[in-house]
């Protein structure tokens, strides 16, 4: 049996936000050393805050105690949908499994307010350098989001074996936008850093934020009517700088969600602060370690 890396040994960095209503949020960096014989990072620390949340709540006869959505990301722009009224839907049964995830491929998962069937809910977004999203709705949904430029715009292409559509657009087309209580975890650009780390080539032969601003235009054509949008995109030596964490906000005020439901405040660049993972800032130390970011809401039950 593989041995389990110490908790010093995973953590980077733990951010917690508890915003009232049974809801506590979650951010926390994890990296080790880029070695085969460690086990794999980022599925040891969902077991382990399964783990947490199992030994403080008890389930229908001890079992069961939390149920765990944590959907490997495949940059489709799918999103699954958990009720426990309906046992086809529920992805993860908890049992004494502990953090088993059984969830198929996707980007998002929305767990119902219905499924009262375990005391603690948990969804989480696992990312790397792309923007985390978890909240809540107004009538008791939980939902995590991973977001990139292939699942929002397309570009450079949509992954393959998906017929495209905007993620914000198939997520809001499933829950109110001026219902969600939104929550922006650790990105690359993001707003709390206020950095240039996020850019593209921009030269006369290689316009590579220019299609990246072509395909936003062609998946939002009337995005930009939104307040601060042409400051988000900035020429500099070659370079396109990008600015994601504001990006990402002025998508959700396009789909309709109040600005005053937005918190940004652990919108932190994951490339230049060391309490988080970067897969870009990886690159450039040769790769010594590996690791990825995870967000998470917990819900209990009263």
């Amino acid at each position: 049996m593989k041995k389990l890396l110490k908790e010093e040994e995973t953590c980077l960095g733990s951010l917690f936000v508890s915003p009232g209503n049974n809801l506590l949020i979650g951010f926390r960096g994890i990296c080790g050393k880029n070695d085969p014989g460690h086990p794999q990072l980022d599925n040891l620390a969902i077991r382990n805050l399964r783990r947490i949340f199992f030994s403080s709540f008890k389930g229908k006869d001890n079992k069961e105690a939390a149920i765990v959505i944590c959907p490997q990301s495949d940059h489709s722009g799918h999103i699954h949908t958990v009720d426990s009224g309906n046992p086809k839907t529920c992805l993860v049964r908890g049992g004494n499994r502990l953090g088993s995830t059984l969830c198929p491929p996707g980007d998002g998962v929305i767990i119902s307010g219905k499924n009262t069937e375990h005391p603690v809910n948990i969804a989480v977004s696992r990312t790397r350098d792309c923007v985390p999203l978890v909240g809540s709705t107004t009538d008791g949904n939980i939902f995590s989001l991973h977001l990139s430029n292939a699942n929002l715009f397309g570009y450079p292409k949509p992954s393959q074996g998906f017929r495209f559509k905007p993620i914000l657009k198939t997520f809001f087309g499933l829950v109110n936008p001026k219902q969600c209580q939104i929550f922006i975890g650790p990105s690359i650009g993001g707003l709390r850093s206020n950095c240039e780390c996020y850019c593209y080539t921009e030269t006369v032969e290689q316009k590579d934020g220019s299609k990246l601003i072509d395909r936003i235009y062609a998946t939002h054509p009337s995005i930009r009517g939104i307040n601060g949008f042409d400051q988000i995109f900035l020429s500099q030596n070659d370079k396109m700088i990008i600015q994601w964490g504001q990006l990402i906000v002025t998508l959700l005020l396009y789909y309709g969600v109040p600005n005053h439901m937005i918190d940004k405040e652990n919108n932190y660049c994951t490339m230049c602060n060391p309490n988080w993972y970067s897969r870009r800032r990886e690159r450039k130390d040769n790769n010594v370690h590996k690791g990825s970011n995870l967000t998470w809401i917990a819900r209990t039950q009263n």
